[in-house]
C-alpha cells in the first residue's frame, strides 16, 4: 500500500491466449500470493522496498530478502503455494 505497511508478491499464470488486451471486456487477472509482509508496531512502522528478489529453478522458487526480524535475511519461497522453504 501507499504507506509501505503491506507488501504482496503475486504470481500470475499466463492466460491461454497470451497477454493480449481486449479492452474493458478482459476479466481481471487472479494472482496467487507468494509472499506477504506487514509492518506493525513501533519497531517496524514501514517496510523498506528493495530489489532483492530472484526467480530460481525455472520459476519454481523465489529468493526473497526480508527485514521482518529487524535484520535483512534471505528466504526461499515456493512459487506455487507460497510456503517458505
Amino acid at each position: 500500500d501507499r504507506a509501505q505497511r503491506r507488501l504482496r508478491v503475486l504470481r500470475f499464470a499466463r492466460p491461454a491466449g497470451g497477454w493480449v488486451s481486449h479492452g474493458d471486456s478482459t476479466p481481471p487477472l487472479q494472482g496467487e500470493l507468494v509472499v506477504e509482509e506487514v509492518a506493525c508496531g513501533r519497531e517496524r512502522p514501514w517496510l523498506n522496498l528493495h530489489t532483492c528478489a530472484r526467480v530460481l529453478q525455472g520459476g519454481a522458487r523465489l529468493l526473497w530478502a526480508s527485514e521482518r526480524t529487524g535484520f535483512r535475511h534471505l528466504y526461499i519461497h515456493d512459487m506455487v503455494g507460497g510456503r517458505e522453504l
